[in-house]
């Protein structure tokens, strides 16, 4: 497991030119609105089912 993903990790910095801080950024700032749209969607749901 952890060779695959430090495989696509360099892959992905050699494809992209980023760094490992900015990639690791890119990836938690993508999660975290992810994140909120889901939030906001299961929040939603559940106004819509009172």
């Amino acid at each position: 497991m952890t060779l695959s993903c430090t495989i696509r990790y360099s892959s992905a910095e050699e494809r992209f030119g980023l760094t490992g801080d900015v990639l690791l950024t890119e990836i938690s700032l993508r999660l975290t609105k992810y994140t909120t749209e889901l939030g906001g969607v299961l929040k939603e749901h559940m106004l819509l089912k009172r």
